[in-house]
């Protein structure tokens, strides 16, 4: 709310009106207004009580509402509000967004709902919580002949094995601390999230089913690779042996699961109680 310095004899905003030409982001403007009217109110109050009397007027330090509306005239500026209540006029875009799906370690899946997102002229970024957990994608994407474009720099991903990374794909891979990702169906981006394809902790908690831990490990210990398992959801597969995932900056032990057509399942050994053998 300050209006000039000292030394300077010109406000932040003036910017606005030089060669810089400066965006201005406003997260949620009539809650800004409001803490800015407070804080005038405040400020004012506060400079009234200690000033001299011959001090200079508030204003002369202090801009209020209408010197704080018109000097956001006179800028470019993005309006940010969640549900968009209340429009005064100007040009306003509006994002549509829905959380992005969750595959719970089914990898096949995962693989056909981004191909399709590809095929439709769409783009993807698949977030990774280590360098690791990236490797692992670009393992998948070799896998199943996704063309994917490393989104990190040779001295962040140093040591990185991507044989088959393009310099030029819809699909990305790329670290990123998002746990849970975000879809904009219009815009045609998704964004997976490093806990969207692997659980490394279980996501539901399912009460109605008790947790048999002691006699699934009694049986697990006779399983062997090409043996067959009932899973609750997904039906009859084969037990493909253990592998261990990292995932957000978290090491998990998963079951594989085959299934017809080369479908593959990874569950958490923490759910171990959807398995039957």
């Amino acid at each position: 709310m300050g209006a000039t310095s000292e030394a300077g004899g010109s406000a932040l905003f003036e910017l606005a009106e030089s060669s810089l030409k400066p965006i201005v982001f406003l997260d949620e403007p009539l809650a800004l207004r409001e803490a800015a009217k407070k804080l005038h109110e405040a400020a004012t109050e506060n400079y009234e009580r200690h000033g001299h009397a011959n001090s200079p007027e508030v204003s002369h330090y202090f801009w209020n509402e209408a010197d704080w509306e018109r000097a956001l005239v006179k800028t470019s500026r993005v309006e940010l509000e969640q549900l968009n209540l209340a429009q005064n006029g100007g040009q306003c875009f509006e994002l549509s967004s829905r959380p992005s799906t969750r595959f719970h370690g089914d990898v096949v899946a995962c693989v056909g709902d981004v191909k399709s997102q590809l095929a439709s002229g769409g783009t993807v970024y698949l977030t990774a919580a280590s360098l690791g957990e990236l490797e692992r994608y670009a393992d998948i994407c070799r896998e199943y002949e996704v063309p994917y474009v490393l989104g990190e720099t040779e001295e962040a991903a140093a040591g990185f094995t991507a044989e088959s990374a393009t310099e030029s794909a819809a699909l990305v891979l790329v670290r990123a601390p998002f746990a849970q990702g975000v879809s904009f169906p219009e815009a045609k981006v998704t964004i997976y999230g490093n806990a969207d394809l692997f659980d490394v902790t279980p996501s539901v908690e399912r009460p109605s089913r008790k947790i048999r831990t002691s006699g699934f490990f009694a049986d697990f210990a006779e399983l062997k690779p090409g043996d067959y398992v009932v899973h609750v959801d997904h039906g009859i597969g084969q037990f493909e042996g253990l592998r261990l995932i990292e995932s957000e900056g978290r090491r998990g032990e998963f079951m594989l699961l085959r299934y017809a057509d080369d479908a593959r399942l990874y569950v958490p050994l923490e759910r171990m109680d959807l398995v039957q053998s």
